[in-house]
């Protein structure tokens, strides 16, 4: 599988309409969510020239995996459309915080374990963190299950919680921080790229912070309604919308 990480504008028609395509056959005909689809595609007015789209294809160019990145200065999904999963916390509008959203999959992964991400959707965090290490992003926040959350803990990814589970159409979801930072590229075997340091030595540059609410005890319930989407035995990584 080839990743890249890439604008609307610099994708192709093709693989615009293999991306969406992809969104559509995940989010609207697997999971059946309440989310927009017109003509066998996805998307929503979160998909402009801000975001990034970290994709894995196939050789022949079909896009088999997708995530999208947004900045936080922008309107995006936790702030605009599920604020109730950060009750009290003042979310971040910073260039140097972004969200991670409609992360998926196209099949199931042969190799995936039963209970952790697949390599091929390891594949996709590993370039979205390279891409914020590029790029000087501190941190993504991102809407999620409490199943997945349990994957990411269990990857060892430095992620906390910004308030407590919520129902979000009958998926136990919450919000996170992932933070880009040592603990996090050591747990994806790419800490050599960055300063032993990163992000402390940013922490006096003026980038926000955010307040983390405590975790309870929710990361260790049980997983629910569970599907293949990071072809793994997991609930999809966005709750329904």
């Amino acid at each position: 599988m080839r990743v890249e990480v890439a604008t609307l504008a610099a994708l192709g028609t093709n693989a615009k309409e293999s991306l969406f395509r992809l969104r559509h056959r995940v989010f609207k005909e697997r999971l059946d969510w309440s989310v927009e689809s017109d003509d066998g595609m996805e998307l929503d007015a979160f998909d402009d020239g801000y975001a990034r789209y970290v994709l894995g294809s196939e050789g022949s160019g079909h896009v088999c995996g997708c995530m999208r990145l947004i900045p936080t200065h922008r309107p995006y999904m936790l702030a605009e459309v599920f604020p109730e999963l950060a009750p009290g916390v003042s979310l971040p509008r910073d260039p140097d915080i972004w969200e991670m959203s409609r992360f998926a999959f196209d099949t199931e992964d042969e190799g995936a374990t039963r209970w952790g991400f697949s390599d091929r959707a390891l594949a996709l965090i590993r370039e979205a963190v390279r891409f914020a290490i590029g790029r000087g992003i501190a941190r993504y926040v991102l809407v999620t299950t409490v199943a997945v959350e349990r994957m990411m803990l269990r990857q060892r990814l430095h992620c906390h919680r910004l308030g407590p589970p919520r129902l979000i159409g009958g998926v136990r979801s919450v919000a996170l921080v992932l933070e880009v930072d040592q603990a996090t590229q050591q747990a994806l075997g790419i800490s050599a790229e960055c300063p032993a340091n990163w992000p402390a030595n940013r922490a006096h540059g003026g980038h926000a912070s955010i307040a983390i609410a405590p975790s309870g005890c929710g990361v260790h319930s049980n997983p629910g309604d569970l599907c293949s989407l990071y072809g793994t035995a997991a609930c999809a990584a966005t709750p329904r919308h």
